[in-house]
């Protein structure tokens, strides 16, 4: 399942549906506003695969 961060669209989600049924946004996941690491851990929690503009993913995915 993909999440998919702030500094994407939310309407991604929406489109990617039929390839991605279980895609989500982190508006959806009630983690709008919320630090990286927390939507790191949720996804991590989850199962989820993000998907970002943002290079702290990256680093976070080489640190943990």
């Amino acid at each position: 399942m993909l999440l998919f961060d702030e500094n994407l669209a939310a309407r991604l989600a929406v489109y990617l549906a039929d390839l991605y049924p279980a895609c989500t946004h982190v508006r959806d996941q009630g983690l709008a506003g919320g630090s990286d690491r927390a939507i790191w851990q949720h996804a991590r929690d989850h199962g989820l695969v993000i998907v970002s503009k943002d290079e702290d993913f990256q680093r976070f995915s080489v640190l943990y």
